[in-house]
């Protein structure tokens, strides 16, 4: 409870009650009023007599007032001071001031005597100074002296006051405990300190450049000695108090110590432009600490003065502090550290007040004893977000108290999940897994990593053996989680492998298979499809569908190829109906192989089938294949967008074929075999630009077909399988190499398989669809990975 001083002071400036000075030269706007007001209860006699130097005066003397203006007036504006007494006082400047009754005066309480000062012009900068007052003989109270807050500010020019948009507030309280006694028997006190821009935008709109550098000036009421009403400390115990920054909003602040001058203070300077802004950067909050007094319980304020905030006047705001006899309480509870990782030191301080004992909890999921003060910093190692909560005891009075503090950990997050290679790797060499994580507490792993389901959080080296694609899942525990990522392991195949139950389709066309977006797709799979059916895998044999409902109609001997992040389906035969078909010219693509889209290309290739489509050099390309009529074609076309086509050359020097394999080798295009009016072929040509060809490889030695699969995987060509000249199936692999001749590979060694698509996919080529043994090869993949 707050204690009334039997005295009181007050100085303000006439215009408009605010302690304040400004900067100008004109005096007639610095007028001030000084006013002592009597509190106390009975009635006293205030003593008149001989004005004298503070330094004469005795207690027989006269009842006198002393006061002095520090540091924003200099000694010549001070000694310009003119000062009217009210009636039946006197006064005189000595070295200070010195204002006495000229007779005895009785006084009441709530009497009150202002005296004028005037002709107080002020140069200089804006800033906290102090109206120093010293008193004397005045009955019932003992001498005293008191620093009321008094500030040098610029002229009102706005009439905008920065305390309508800027809120003050004290976080945990108000409270400053006594040092009963001076007898250093509680800790010193800690205040924090909020401002709150309470507006909707900005204090400073943005792109506002100020004139002068923007501050605000934190300062206290001081007095000379105890009893101290109406003041927080000495001046000496004021230049010991330590303010910085408490909590970072986003704002960034730099904090001038000014405890050396008179009265002591502490310049604060916004770095952000705006100030404060919205959201989170609407705060700031300031840390004051080492407050230790001893001075008698009563209130006392704390001012906040702000000089050149651009769009508003200079001014000034005051918070009320509560000087208390202390009690059980908890005055500060504090994490050091806060939004930290999972399990981080975290350092808790605390101070209490008339505590006997303590405990802390959570700590090891109970309550522990812990010290009555804590300056060093108790740790603790929060999984999760935790709040602690430090109770205080006085055993005595059998009471106790509690404060909480929440320690914000992090949500957990997988950085990365990875493996080195995640593809191209054949079964059975080794793989790197590396995976790390943000404030984990657990990690674990399916399917278990070496029969292991849990994890370290972080890893840069779990080796692994896949002898099949492997979709593992990591899932990482903590605050907010858990969470997880996922991640296919692919290996390929050493050499050939076969799988006869895959596929989920049931055509008998040679199918477009195509390699998009981490997956291979399976498409236009024959004429004798009801429904245009689209398929896909994400290992190459466990297929699923996409759609049964396709936009193109079902055909079969079409092309395609991916380009410009689309897949592209080229020509072929267009089923009309049971039996029947007609070879078309359509151009259609999609992102996703759900939805199609027709190309409104007009004046571009013939209607063709089992011709060539490929992307090559920034262009689509098509080539080759048979038309309506029978006539095979040995046209090429290439366009940059699929919708406006270039015709390259009407008739390549390559014979006209349908039925070919097409690709990219050494960075040229390549056509290998295919089937011309004369029957099946055993070539192989290339070229750079689709106009001029030349003969690839040395002397060929593999079998003439049509239907083969031709791919490049590195340096060597591929040339797979096919039919002879008589419609039988070929089961061989022939590979041209960097030397620029013509090997045997091992082959598939299938049997009576006939038109199957094939596509390039991870490092290895895969094969599906089509017939085996006349019927719809509805089930068997095989795939080929390069030795």
């Amino acid at each position: 409870m707050s204690q009334q001083p039997p005295v009181e002071f007050s100085i303000v400036n006439k215009s408009n009650d605010e302690s304040v000075i400004y900067i100008i030269q004109d005096a007639s706007k610095n007028e001030l009023v000084f006013t002592f007001t009597y509190g106390g209860s009975s009635p006293i006699t205030l003593k008149g007599g001989t004005l004298v130097d503070e330094g004469s005066i005795t207690s027989a003397g006269p009842t006198s007032l002393y006061f002095t203006i520090t540091t924003i007036l200099t000694s010549e504006e001070f000694a310009a001071l003119k000062v009217t007494p009210p009636k039946g006082w006197q006064a005189h400047r000595f070295t200070s001031w010195a204002l006495t009754p000229i007779e005895d005066i009785v006084v009441n309480s709530g009497d009150n005597f202002s005296f004028t000062l005037s002709n107080i012009s002020a140069g200089g900068q804006a800033g906290p100074g102090s109206f120093n007052v010293d008193y004397y003989n005045i009955p019932g109270v003992a001498d005293f002296g008191i620093q009321l807050n008094l500030f040098l500010e610029e002229l009102p020019t706005t009439h905008n006051k920065l305390r309508d948009v800027l809120a003050l507030s004290f976080v945990d309280g108000n409270e400053v405990f006594i040092n009963v006694n001076d007898q250093d028997q509680i800790p010193s006190n800690t205040l924090i300190l909020r401002l709150d821009n309470t507006s909707a935008k900005p204090i400073v709109p943005t792109g506002t450049t100020p004139t002068k550098t923007p501050v605000f000036y934190l300062s206290f009421v001081t007095a000379k000695q105890a009893p101290g009403y109406g003041a927080l400390a000495t001046i000496d115990r004021t230049k010991d108090i330590r303010v910085g920054i408490y909590k970072d909003y986003g704002t960034q602040w730099t904090i001038q110590d000014r405890t050396q001058f008179d009265p002591p203070h502490w310049a604060i300077y916004p770095k952000s432009p705006e100030i404060l802004g919205t959201g989170a950067k609407a705060i700031a909050e300031f840390r004051i600490e080492n407050i230790v007094t001893d001075f008698e319980p009563s209130s006392t304020n704390l001012y906040l003065q702000s000089s050149n905030i651009p769009n508003y006047d200079d001014g000034c705001q005051a918070l009320v502090i509560e000087k208390q006899v202390p009690k059980l309480a908890i005055k500060v509870l504090e994490a050091q550290q806060n939004n930290v990782e999972s399990g981080t030191e975290v350092e808790l301080t605390w101070k209490t007040f008339n505590a006997n004992r303590c405990t802390l909890s959570p700590v090891n999921d109970g309550n522990i004893d812990v010290p009555i003060q804590e300056n060093g910093g108790y740790k603790v190692y929060p999984a999760r977000t935790t709040t602690y909560t430090l109770t205080a005891y006085d055993d005595q009075l059998a009471t106790k108290t509690a404060k909480t503090v929440t320690v914000d950990v992090l949500d957990v997050k997988i950085i990365n999940f990875q493996a080195t290679p995640a593809t191209g790797a054949h079964y059975g060499d080794p793989v790197t897994l590396t995976w790390d994580t943000l404030s984990a507490v657990t990690c674990t792993v399916e399917p278990p990593i070496n029969g292991t389901q849990k994890v370290p959080n972080n890893s840069t080296a779990t080796i692994i053996h896949p002898t099949d694609t492997v979709h593992y899942t990591l899932t990482a525990n903590g605050q907010g989680g858990p969470v997880s990522s996922e991640l296919d392991v692919f290996p390929i195949p050493n050499g050939w492998k076969k799988k006869e139950i895959a596929g989920p389709w049931d055509t008998w066309g040679r199918p477009v298979i195509l390699s998009f977006s981490n997956r291979l797709w399976f498409l236009a799979g024959g004429t004798e499809d009801v429904n245009s059916w689209v398929f896909n895998t994400r290992d190459g044999f466990n297929w699923h569908v996409v759609t049964n409902n396709a936009a193109f109609s079902p055909r079969g001997q079409s092309a395609g190829c991916v380009f410009d992040n689309k897949m592209w389906l080229m020509g072929g035969e267009s089923r009309i109906d049971a039996g029947s078909s007609r070879v078309v010219d359509e151009i259609w693509y999609s992102t996703d192989g759900a939805i199609w889209t027709q190309a409104a290309a007009t004046g571009h290739w013939s209607a063709r089938s089992g011709l060539g489509c490929i992307a090559f050099s920034g262009k689509l390309w098509v080539m080759g294949g048979v038309d309506a009529s029978g006539t095979r074609l040995k046209d090429v076309w290439s366009s940059t967008d699929g919708v406006t086509w270039e015709q390259e050359t009407e008739a390549a020097i390559w014979p006209a074929r349908s039925e070919f394999g097409l690709t990219v080798f050494n960075q040229k295009l390549c056509i290998v075999a295919g089937m011309t009016a004369d029957g099946v072929l055993a070539d192989a040509w290339q070229s750079r630009d689709g106009i001029y060809w030349s003969g690839l490889g040395g002397l060929i030695n593999w079998q003439a077909r049509s239907g083969a699969n031709v791919h490049a995987i590195g340096s060597n060509l591929y040339v797979i399988g096919g039919k002879d000249q008589y419609g039988n199936t070929i089961s061989d692999n022939n590979i041209l190499g960097s030397d620029g001749n013509w090997n045997m590979g091992l082959g598939p060694g299938w049997r009576n398989s006939d038109n199957e698509g094939s596509a390039t996919f991870y490092g290895a080529i895969w094969f599906t669809g089509g017939t085996i043994n006349g019927a719809s090869n509805n089930k068997t993949v095989w795939a080929f990975g390069p030795p």
